[in-house]
């Protein structure tokens, strides 16, 4: 046989494909525009705790400040739902939001001691990321250590 049984079409990186992967975002700014109307997608479902994982590079240091710049509009929106009756927050009693911040490098730490809603608190937990000179990036542990640290 000289020919391939099956052949894909060629699709070039450029096509945009249905669905909400396909929506483009620019970088760290552009994801964390976004991220509002996930955390309100979790929220119709079940309390939510948002875990903010910052990689303690010290290329990456105005990115955070970028992205915690952003967080007042995060949270105002999810604020402005809450205030506004949406059906997603009157499902769960007490506190349905929690967000709690983490950092990585060598090794992954927790910043704030417990999840909160306080958002002063929260930015200011991201400001305190410091850079890990080490140069290592231990990613998947990270996630680990967070999955770990709030699975009950």
């Amino acid at each position: 046989m000289d020919e391939p049984l099956l052949v894909a079409p060629d699709i070039s990186d450029r096509v945009a494909l249905k669905g909400e992967g396909s929506v483009v975002t620019t970088g760290a700014a552009g994801a964390i525009d976004r991220i509002t109307n996930q955390i309100l997608l979790s929220l119709d479902q079940r309390p939510t705790l948002v875990v903010w994982l910052f990689d303690q590079s010290g290329s990456l240091a105005p990115q955070r400040e970028e992205i915690v710049s952003r967080f007042d509009r995060v949270y105002d929106e999810l604020g402005v739902l809450e205030a506004a009756g949406n059906p997603a927050f009157q499902r769960h009693k007490d506190k349905p939001l929690l967000t709690s911040v983490a950092a990585f490098g060598a090794d992954a730490e927790l910043l704030t001691p417990r999840p909160t809603d306080d958002l002063t608190e929260i930015k200011s937990a991201v400001r305190a990321v410091t850079n890990d000179p080490s140069g290592v990036e231990s990613v998947f542990s990270a996630v680990t250590y967070v999955a770990r640290t709030f699975s009950n």
